[in-house]
């Protein structure tokens, strides 16, 4: 979740009607930026670019906020990235039964392959288990328009997780 606010000196050199309409307008400015740079790149299916939307702006004294994000459970992943990890099946995790038809499985459809596949673990060699996922770097499409826009308007730009 990305945040703006606009403190009491900004407010001083203008209007609060003005403010509003400035942390509005930034606010339609980083939505749009974030949409696009989230319905982009590799396995983008526009569902995170949908659910990104603004809140405010709102005025609490003599600060103006608002804010845009996402409420997936996985905008926080593909904004920040993620590290190198392992990826088990969820039905008995660290446990491994290989041989055995009872066995946990993975079930995902591998782009590459255009089909689903079933794999005890990812990406199916032994060789490589614990290291099953090669990390992403993030898209940053909150941070890194809210910056560019933020900065360009003269505003005190934070970014918080929510």
């Amino acid at each position: 979740m990305a945040r703006v606010k606009m403190y009491k000196a900004a407010l001083q050199a203008t209007s609060r009607a003005e403010a509003l309409r400035l942390v509005d307008r930034l606010l339609d400015d980083v939505t749009l930026a974030a949409k696009v740079i989230a319905a982009s790149g590799p396995y983008a299916t526009g569902r995170l670019a949908d659910s990104i939307d603004k809140d405010g702006p709102r005025i609490t004294g003599n600060i103006i906020t608002g804010s845009v994000g996402s409420d997936l459970p996985y905008a926080d992943t593909a904004h920040d990235g993620s590290p190198i990890h392992a990826i088990f099946p969820k039905g008995a995790p660290g446990v491994w039964r290989f041989g055995s038809r009872k066995a946990p499985q993975l079930k995902f459809y591998w782009r590459r392959l255009g089909r689903v596949v079933y794999f005890p673990h990812i990406p199916a060699s032994v060789n490589t288990l614990g290291r099953s996922h090669p990390g992403y770097k993030g898209k940053k499409y909150l941070s890194e328009p809210l910056q560019v826009f933020g900065r360009a308007q003269g505003f005190r730009v934070t970014t918080v997780r929510l």
